[in-house]
């Protein structure tokens, strides 16, 4: 019973992103709609509300589409990675085992130091990381 719950939360989830856009899109529609309404007996309110939603709908498309070029969610994840309370610092044993097995074979594979991941992965799970990583990808979240 409770795997159906949230597989129907889930599914939920997953049509916010279709209906919460088309929602504010008609919100602001109604509240535009006021400052033409002199226009409608030309028009008809059908084709006005048309006109307004898809306008409105091309002014989001575009402000998500430069959200996009300038790589905004890139820096809203780093956020959302460095302001988690239960992260912060801490290797989960998934990265553990990663790091272990995986990354550290492979550095030493290609003579590359590997002190900040031994010094990372002798520090205790649930407690922070000694000194800090260098940033990822030569990228500073500003």
């Amino acid at each position: 019973m409770r795997e159906y719950l949230m597989l129907w939360k889930w599914r939920f989830e997953q049509f916010q992103s279709v209906l919460g856009p088309a929602f504010y899109i008609t919100t602001l529609t109604f509240l535009v709609y006021p400052y033409i309404s002199w226009r409608v007996p030309e028009w008809g309110v059908k084709f006005a509300f048309g006109i307004i939603f898809g306008l409105l709908a091309l002014a989001i498309m575009a402000c998500a589409w430069i959200w996009d070029r300038v790589q905004m969610w890139r820096y809203a994840q780093r956020v959302n990675i460095s302001r988690n309370q239960f992260q912060q610092g801490h290797l989960t044993p998934k990265e553990r085992l990663l790091i272990e097995r995986i990354h550290r074979p492979i550095m030493e594979a290609l003579k590359l130091d590997t002190a900040t991941l031994d010094a990372w992965l002798d520090v205790p799970i649930g407690v922070g990381m000694p000194g800090k990583l260098p940033a990822e990808g030569g990228d500073e979240a500003g």
